[in-house]
């Protein structure tokens, strides 16, 4: 079976590195904006039954098509891959592998409400043809829409903990993903002022209690604690941005 490859990028990006590890029938490169409406056009460009999408930040390692295209079944949607970090360190990005391995060892379906990621997925090409982003989702959080939009068809959205997918990081483009994705949390739920302090009040008590831990290594614990504290800044600019709005 060959497959479509979309890469939705606003960056020089002309191809996705280990392309030939896939069986790709072609490559769909999509960097019109904004971002929802680019995926929706790059799935309009497809031709295959089944697409990838994969982020231009993502390099494919040879075994990756295979462990994902074994969990297609008459049932299933979509199939996400779990990144493995790699840029920051190679002691870090060991030590948060092992730490991912240990955490992630099983396959995930998901539930309506909860929010599948396009970084290295395949999907069904019928299944998303006439989807169409909201006005909300054109330029944050459209993979949300996109994983209940094949959720609410009666459909499996599958997470693969196949590990077979490095995604490229740095310290700072890690806390900037951060910011961006917790500032734009809140579309996902469209809660109020009151439950955007909730959450940001229950994130702060897990990030004390992942520093106490002592089942984590020093450098997960370094990653994990300067990504929540990114978290967290962004929920900070979501509530001062209520705050404001409500005054």
């Amino acid at each position: 079976m060959k497959i479509d490859v979309c890469l939705v990028t606003k960056n020089n990006v002309k191809t996705i590195k280990g392309l030939e590890n896939i069986p790709i029938n072609k490559l769909i490169i999509e960097n019109s904006k904004p971002l929802g409406l680019a995926r929706m056009r790059a799935i309009r460009k497809v031709t295959t039954d089944w697409f990838a999408f994969i982020d231009d930040d993502v390099v494919i390692l040879p075994e990756w098509f295979g462990s994902l295209v074994k969990f297609i079944d008459d049932d299933v949607g979509a199939v996400q891959g779990v990144l493995r970090t790699w840029g920051l360190g190679k002691n870090v990005d060991q030590r948060i592998y092992l730490w991912m391995l240990e955490n992630n060892k099983r396959a995930k379906s998901l539930n309506l409400g909860e929010r599948g990621f396009t970084h290295n997925t395949l999907i069904r090409t019928s299944f998303v043809k006439d989807w169409n982003p909201t006005q909300e989702a054109h330029y944050a959080l459209e993979d949300y829409e996109l994983t209940q939009h094949i959720l609410k068809k009666g459909y499996k959205w599958l997470v693969i903990p196949n590990f077979y997918a490095l995604h490229q990081k740095t310290w700072l483009g890690v806390w900037r993903n951060a910011v961006w994705a917790f500032r734009n949390w809140k579309k996902i739920s469209n809660r109020g002022i009151k439950d955007n302090r909730k959450k940001l009040s229950t994130y702060l008590i897990e990030t004390i209690l992942l520093i106490l831990s002592t089942d984590v290594s020093l450098e997960v614990k370094t990653y994990l604690f300067y990504f929540r504290i990114a978290c967290i800044y962004g929920m900070l600019v979501t509530c001062t941005r209520d705050l404001w709005k409500i005054r």
